[in-house]
């Protein structure tokens, strides 16, 4: 008697998580533009370029070199910087000494343009603070994607802390891929996802003050 009184009971409470899931999931459907553009705004570091005595360029992508290029012209920075030197050479991607180029070709000089050695954002932010020191620069523009620049501008001012070395920082023009729609490309799906997850683990790793940058 009693396993049969006990059958419709767990089969309820199924029905009742069942149904429970199901509005969860409604609900989070019908609401997704919102808190998935809420998750894109959040990587975002707010903030505006200004005069600087160098623009540190993140990584080997053209879009960034050519941004970071364009503000040396815009006369935002007296020296150009670019991080990702020495790392691994693969074909058809984009490297430091390929950024290095580019910016001889936009007329920058030679001895302005400065390659900094790093294999990730945290020896980014290692390059960055030494060179700063030896350069004895007092303010710093930092270029890279938006998706990345709370855990770059975390990295950079905690290696810089306690200097008084102003870091600012310049978003690349957006073009179809921006916070609030970033979910509908392939590439975005994997970049946003596995940004959160890296400043979990700078955070726990480095002690990374993600809410404070």
């Amino acid at each position: 008697m009693k396993l049969l009184m006990q059958r419709p009971l767990r089969l309820h409470m199924m029905l009742r998580v069942v149904v429970v899931l199901l509005i969860t999931l409604t609900i989070l459907w019908l609401t997704a533009s919102s808190w998935l553009s809420a998750l894109g705004y959040w990587l975002i570091i707010d903030d505006e370029p200004r005069p600087a005595d160098a623009i540190a360029v993140l990584g080997t992508t053209p879009e960034r070199a050519t941004y970071g290029i364009r503000l040396y012209q815009q006369q935002l920075g007296r020296e150009y910087w670019h991080t990702g030197d020495g790392s691994v050479s693969r074909p058809h991607v984009f490297h430091a000494q390929d950024a290095a180029q580019l910016a001889r070709e936009q007329g920058i000089p030679e001895a302005a343009i400065h390659l900094l050695p790093s294999r990730s954002t945290w020896q980014d932010g290692q390059s960055i603070a030494r060179l700063a020191r030896e350069r004895h620069a007092d303010s710093i523009i930092v270029v890279t994607d938006w998706y990345h620049s709370r855990r770059a501008m975390c990295v950079i001012r905690q290696q810089l802390e306690g200097t008084g070395i102003d870091v600012f920082y310049a978003i690349p023009p957006l073009t179809d891929y921006r916070p609030d729609n970033w979910w509908r490309f392939s590439r975005l799906r994997r970049a946003v996802p596995d940004e959160y997850g890296k400043l979990v683990f700078y955070a726990l790793r480095y002690g990374l003050q993600i809410w404070r940058c």
